[in-house]
């Protein structure tokens, strides 16, 4: 069977092999991000990088944008991930991250904001948070309130800053204090969210409980939107 992208006909893959180049050609942009900035970060450096043909990129991936949301994605959806341990610091399950796990999630997307994505970290990020709280906020399939989407924009906007800055201070990151502050931050944003749209706190933490509890990556989880990229070959 084949698949068409851009014009082209992409072999389909064996299945046992699909998800093995999936998650080389991932690995792959982290590499080639450590010494190249986004803008320069090209189809044929990550395939050549992930030894695969560009057939098999472009079966994967429309585009190197389209690889960035997923890279993104793969590292901030996933169990135990910084997105899910910051959620469950908000329901009060846990009182606080350990410093190696946080250290481990924020470490690709902050190189990301160092090499020039930081415009498509906020993005992603954004998404990822906002469908989250409408699928907890919104039971009845209603819009999140411009009130609440403008405080998840403040929130994303400022912790990603926030850890940019101390991940490239002398202090280091992630740091004691930081973790203080997340978790202060996370408990007065869910009073903040539901007081924004009209909801009663423990109706939202029930329901963000449950979201939490569901087997995969974490609900809510955004949909790819690489037709706005642009190829870059």
């Amino acid at each position: 069977m084949a698949t068409a992208r851009r014009g082209h006909v992409v072999a389909r893959p064996k299945k046992d092999t699909e998800l093995c180049a999936e998650r080389r050609i991932l690995d792959a942009f982290w590499h080639v991000l450590e010494s190249t900035p986004l803008r320069c970060v090209s189809v044929r450096t990550v395939a050549q990088t992930a030894e695969v043909n560009r057939g098999t990129f472009y079966y994967h991936f429309k585009s190197v944008d389209a690889l960035v949301d997923r890279a993104i994605e793969s590292e901030l959806l996933e169990r135990h991930s910084i997105v899910h341990e910051v959620l469950l610091m908000t329901t009060g399950e846990i009182d606080r991250m350990p410093l190696d796990s946080m250290q481990r999630h924020i470490e690709r997307p902050v190189l990301l904001v160092r090499q020039g994505g930081g415009e498509h970290v906020m993005n992603v990020v954004f998404d990822i948070f906002r469908n989250i709280w409408r699928a907890v906020l919104c039971p009845n399939g209603e819009a999140l309130s411009p009130q609440v989407e403008m405080l998840i924009r403040y929130n994303v906007h400022g912790i990603l800053g926030l850890y940019s800055s101390l991940a490239q201070s002398e202090d280091g990151f992630p740091s004691e204090e930081a973790l203080e502050f997340q978790r202060w931050n996370a408990r007065r944003t869910l009073g903040d969210m539901c007081a924004l749209q009209g909801m009663e706190q423990g109706v939202v933490l029930d329901r963000l409980l449950a979201a939490l509890s569901m087997e995969g990556p974490v609900a809510g989880g955004r949909e790819l939107k690489s037709e706005r990229a642009t190829q870059r070959g």
